[in-house]
């Protein structure tokens, strides 16, 4: 008789403390009803300043199911799923929002792609008319950007609410960058993916935790990760700022031996400066923000700090070995 599949629910929390009840209970309902089916709810406490992390425990003492890692302060959103990934020990990982605005009703679909093969399975999320039109044009401008400066594709509408098999977690968890883009980094990763649509639900309760400071840094980390053509635009920049000045100095040449005017003006000397100088401003902050990037790599601290855990045990699990090779390796041991 084959044992039952095990599915991790991995779900990052900042101050949710009013919709985790509801969730798990959610949670709970929908992966009890699916067949040969083992689960665990791993909830990431990123630093919440409410009683989140109290409700957590009192939800692990009802069902040891549900268990928590609390980090020692807001590390982010990217982090917090790293923290997850670092303790699921499920044949399967699904990662969603705690603010109950990714369902819990479509997991069970979500596994049946899984049991079909496919080793990815991303929630695409179709618009509706309670995103705002600043969030629907920023999130395009984002994501036209990236997949026009780097070399993987991300569906604009795809998010963290996604299915990664066992054998993903594994690359992902071999990539220890510190300014982490999980969806380019499983993009980068491969393998056969498929995509379910979702309508995102409203809010169940709080407030949103992801302010434009916050997307605007996963959109610098998102760029500077993927893509080395800021550096390589400041190259083309400067071969277009000397090709101006070489026009520019034609244009005065002509004018103070054909018609006598001198082009010296104070004015067009103060605008010329003012325009190279943002150039070189712009590149040298490009170039530094590289450089900062390898610093932090180079520092080796971890992503995140686990303050407290409960329940979880990030013990590693026996790899399960196919027929074929558990016969050749008692054949060769037999040879011995």
């Amino acid at each position: 008789m084959a044992s039952p599949d095990i599915v991790s629910i991995v779900i990052p929390v900042c101050n949710e403390e009013g919709s985790l009840r509801e969730l798990c209970s959610r949670v709970r309902t929908v992966l009890s009803a699916v067949n040969d089916l083992e689960f665990e709810v791993i909830l990431i406490d990123d630093g919440s300043s409410d009683g989140t992390w109290a409700v957590l425990n009192e939800l692990h003492h009802l069902d040891s199911r549900i268990k928590g890692v609390r980090l020692s302060r807001n590390f982010g959103h990217q982090s917090a799923l790293t923290a997850g990934y670092d303790h699921a020990s499920g044949d399967a990982i699904v990662t969603m929002d705690g603010d109950l605005q990714h369902p819990p009703e479509l997991l069970p679909a979500m596994i049946d792609k899984w049991r079909a093969g496919f080793e990815v399975v991303s929630m695409v999320r179709e618009a509706s008319p309670e995103e705002g039109t600043f969030k629907r044009l920023t999130s395009s401008i984002f994501y036209r950007l990236i997949n026009a400066l780097s070399d993987i594709t991300i569906r604009s509408a795809v998010a963290d609410f996604r299915l990664l098999d066992r054998r993903v977690v594994r690359k992902l968890r071999r990539m220890k960058e510190r300014a982490r883009f999980l969806r380019g980094m499983i993009s980068w990763i491969g393998f056969r993916e498929a995509e379910i649509p979702y309508t995102a639900a409203p809010r169940f309760s709080g407030q949103s935790q992801y302010s434009l400071r916050k997307m605007l840094r996963l959109a610098v980390n998102a760029i500077s990760s993927f893509s080395t053509v800021p550096l390589t635009l400041g190259f083309y920049l400067g071969l277009a700022a000397n090709a101006l000045c070489l026009v520019l100095f034609g244009y005065a040449f002509y004018n103070k031996i054909y018609e006598n005017k001198d082009l010296s003006e104070w004015a067009s000397t103060f605008i010329t400066m003012v325009f190279f100088n943002g150039i070189q401003l712009t590149m040298l902050s490009v170039l530094g923000l590289y450089v900062g990037r390898v610093l932090e790599e180079v520092k080796r601290r971890p992503v995140y700090i686990a303050r407290d855990e409960l329940g979880v045990n990030p013990v590693r699990r026996p790899r399960r070995i196919r027929a074929g090779a558990r016969v050749a390796r008692s054949g060769a041991e037999s040879a011995k």
